[in-house]
């Protein structure tokens, strides 16, 4: 599963071959969620308080790019990497 970004203990992962809605998983130490994009929000699981808002700034800063890579990685093509906010 190609991991698109990392920060702040954070990693966002998207899978080729998903099912259902465009969506990412997250990853924050033993924490999990699924994020529908569609949406904008979490569907499944959750973030530690003090980590959700870090995801959710970059999530909607990054909304086009995530988008983007959903139609790449459904096209079974090279998903790549969406910057941090640290980098944007």
């Amino acid at each position: 599963m190609p991991e698109i970004c990392r920060f702040g203990g954070i990693k966002i992962l998207m899978y080729y071959d998903d099912h259902n809605w465009p969506h990412v998983h997250v990853r924050c130490a033993e924490d999990e969620a699924s994020f529908d994009l569609t949406i904008m929000a979490f569907t499944t699981g959750q973030l530690p308080k003090s980590k959700e808002q870090d995801f959710l700034d970059w999530a909607m800063d990054s909304e086009q790019e995530l988008l983007e890579a959903w139609k790449r990685a459904e096209r079974k093509e090279p998903i790549g990497k969406i910057a941090s906010l640290r980098q944007q």
